[in-house]
């Protein structure tokens, strides 16, 4: 399934689309674990969501030192430990921010970035993962998934299909937010 939306998205022009994309490309598996639909207004539900932003939101000290990790990792004195606790917060940062997504209550206006969101989170918590097997692998950024594919590349490559549809759900998020005279917050979304 992820393939079929890694291809599909290499293909979608304009951002809005991609979150469409995205969204019927994440998993569907969870929905009978979802909370029901509680009566919620588009107002409620966006101050919960960003409350989760705030909390969760990746600093950019934290993203620098991500940006750097694979350049680094190739020098002698590259310190592990640290680079496993940066990926390893990060990681459970942002998969308690897809349960804390999933905990809230939906609404139709908000499903898209609801699911969207869910989705990234997940997928990014993922990468991080990935981040710290390659880290940890001792054939270091020679590392091979179990297709004999090289994995840094694969890293990057996602890093980049990921902040497409980051920017596809900031653009859906705005849009949702003007149709419902409800302001962005400035919160570095």
């Amino acid at each position: 399934m992820i393939k079929n939306f890694l291809a599909a998205l290499t293909l979608v022009a304009s951002t809005l689309p991609m979150v469409q994309v995205a969204v019927m490309a994440a998993p569907q598996a969870k929905v009978a674990q979802r909370a029901p639909i509680a009566p919620v207004t588009v107002g409620q539900w966006f101050t919960n969501f960003d409350q989760i932003m705030r909390s969760n939101i990746i600093t950019m000290q934290e993203k620098e030192q991500c940006d750097g990790l694979l350049a680094q990792a190739i020098m002698p004195n590259f310190d592990k430990g640290a680079a496993r606790n940066l990926l390893s917060g990060l990681s459970n940062r942002y998969v308690r921010a897809s349960h804390l997504l999933d905990a809230m209550p939906k609404t139709a206006p908000t499903k898209q970035l609801y699911e969207g969101y869910t989705w990234y989170y997940a997928e990014t918590a993922k990468l991080f993962q990935t981040y710290l097997k390659l880290i940890d692998n001792p054939m270091g950024l020679a590392a091979t998934d179990e297709s004999g594919q090289l994995l840094a590349p694969q890293l990057l490559q996602k890093k980049e299909q990921l902040i497409q549809v980051r920017q596809a759900l900031i653009a859906l998020d705005q849009k949702v937010r003007n149709e419902n005279s409800i302001a962005v917050p400035a919160i570095g979304m």
